[in-house]
């Protein structure tokens, strides 16, 4: 057991011992209060008949009523059973009473040992028969010596030890159910974090939790939420180094090949140096995608709140591409009325548009076309931009994951240059800016990258 569960245990614990005390003490009290009352007063059925016929008879015939019957019912031997006393503590027929008896019977004058009756004339008695042994006190003895001795006075009542012992073991048992069952969750998040902190982040706390649903069964869910997340940024960094080690080991191979070259034969350093510029172009292009993917993921760059004009944007996209495109004996084809506009940051939107234009070019033959179309949907409040070229298309199983960096097709990993960033950059901002993009293959043959972003209704 750690130190968790004795904190947990003696807290709960202490409150149940305070709390079984305090209604044991109370109980106590109370018992000593009808001890007190019942030694004084009489609540035997007898003496209950007896307070409601006198209360009858004063309610409907008046004092003077109640005390005739109470002096027919009086002789020498023995008084009658019920007394009557007003507002000032005096009794009817004026017999002697101890203060402390009328002070009792003042303060439970609302019991049902005693009755508050309010005459026809609106004066109150309190009426009560005093307790036998109590009468038998107050009474002075015979003067023959004939009468039966007072009995011997009632023990106070004790403390319930028993039922104070029985909570008191009720309380230990759960007190060490209720801390065990509070510390062993946070003893297991304990040893998850130490697990994490030495690299392990597959603790599966969840499932070590059982089937408990509070929050703390939240929390151990959340923690392998947290490691399964860690794990898989750890594996992308892993990832991300191989695949930059991969990407720069041929260019600055050829790099090396070219400076060799240029030294060894001077009369080629004209062809070395546009090999060498060549490669640098390479290096330098694939660090700023980097650059700008690894700032996406990260978060840090943030979407402006401009209006874009869409058709604007895409125009701007389509003149470039078709002045490189030029040489390429390939064409380009737009379409889009949309007359779209939308919040965001212009100049990521147009890089993530001129990412997915740029690789359907790549792709598509020579002497073929790229469309490039763009619908709104006034009724969704989003605008839907599709780029399609007459390329070899992706393999099914590869629709998914051309959008992760560093992926290149199969189909294409050896007729097309790049480091397939483009569009996982493109993925990264339209994401940015609350919107998806997917890709799938056309029946005719090529690829359809489709973009959807919110727009103004």
């Amino acid at each position: 057991m750690g130190r968790l569960f004795w904190k947990f245990f003696f807290s709960i614990w202490l409150a149940q011992l305070t709390s079984i005390f305090a209604v044991g003490a109370a109980f106590w009290l109370h018992q000593q209060h009808l001890a007190n009352v019942m030694r004084e007063i009489d609540s035997s059925p007898p003496a209950l008949f007896e307070i409601e016929s006198a209360a009858a008879t004063l309610e409907y015939g008046g004092i003077e009523a109640l005390q005739k019957l109470l002096q027919s019912r009086s002789n020498k031997d023995r008084p009658a059973l019920v007394y009557a006393i007003d507002e000032k503590g005096q009794e009817l027929l004026g017999r002697p009473m101890e203060n402390t008896l009328v002070t009792l019977v003042r303060k439970n004058k609302d019991a049902n040992i005693t009755r508050h009756v309010k005459a026809p004339d609106g004066q109150s008695l309190i009426l009560f028969v005093p307790a036998p042994e109590g009468m038998l006190n107050r009474l002075p003895p015979p003067q023959n010596g004939a009468g039966m001795p007072p009995p011997p006075p009632r023990p106070p009542p004790l403390l319930p030890w028993q039922a104070i012992l029985a909570a008191l073991l009720a309380s230990l048992l759960f007190a060490a159910l209720l801390a065990w069952y509070f510390s062993k969750p946070i003893n297991l998040l304990r040893k998850a974090f130490k697990a994490a902190s030495l690299g392990n982040l597959q603790p599966e706390l969840g499932k070590q939790m059982g089937k408990r649903k509070d929050e703390l069964a939240d929390l151990g869910q959340d923690f392998d939420n947290m490691a399964a997340q860690l794990q898989a940024l750890i594996n992308g960094q892993r990832r991300l180094m191989h695949d930059v080690s991969h990407e720069l080991r041929s260019p600055l191979a050829r790099l090396n090949v070219a400076i060799g070259l240029a030294r060894q034969q001077p009369e080629k350093q004209e062809s070395s140096f546009e090999r060498i510029e060549y490669e640098g172009t390479r290096i330098n292009r694939l660090v700023d995608e980097l650059l700008v993917l690894s700032r996406l993921e990260a978060g840090v760059i943030d979407v402006k709140e401009d209006w874009i004009n869409v058709d604007e944007l895409l125009a701007h996209v389509v003149n470039d591409a078709r002045f490189e495109v030029q040489a390429r004996e390939k064409n380009i084809l737009f379409d889009s009325r949309s007359d779209a506009r939308l919040k965001g940051n212009e100049e990521l939107l147009f890089r993530a548009v001129e990412n997915v234009v740029r690789n359907a070019i790549k792709h598509t033959p020579v002497g073929s076309k790229v469309w490039i179309t763009c619908e709104k949907d006034v009724a969704q409040a989003q605008v839907r931009i599709c780029v399609s070229d007459e390329g070899a298309g992706v393999d099914e199983n590869e629709l998914d994951t051309i959008f992760r960096r560093f992926f290149r097709s199969t189909r294409t990993y050896s007729t097309t240059e790049g480091h397939g960033l483009g569009l996982a950059i493109a993925r990264q901002i339209v994401e940015l800016h609350h919107g998806s993009i997917k890709a799938f293959n056309l029946p005719d043959g090529g690829l359809c990258v489709e973009i959807i972003l919110p727009v103004e209704a």
